[in-house]
């Protein structure tokens, strides 16, 4: 899925996704030289999840083993 960069206002992206929704994103949140225009790409990281969740497993364990 795909958000174009109708215009960038407040610190805030404005976007809007193909059926023609907007939704506003902190320019913070995005990539430094984002301008109208701009496609973002959005996807899910499987991977990621999982990295994260055993991160927090394994502080998890730390803590409860002390």
């Amino acid at each position: 899925m795909y958000l174009i960069v109708d215009r960038i206002e407040k610190g805030f992206a404005v976007c809007e996704n193909g059926n023609g929704e907007t939704c506003s994103i902190p320019l913070t949140m995005l990539p430094k030289g984002l301008s109208e225009g701009d496609a973002i790409k959005l996807s899910v990281d499987k991977n990621e999840r999982e990295s994260r969740e055993k991160r927090i497993k394994k502080l998890m364990d730390n803590i409860w083993s002390e």
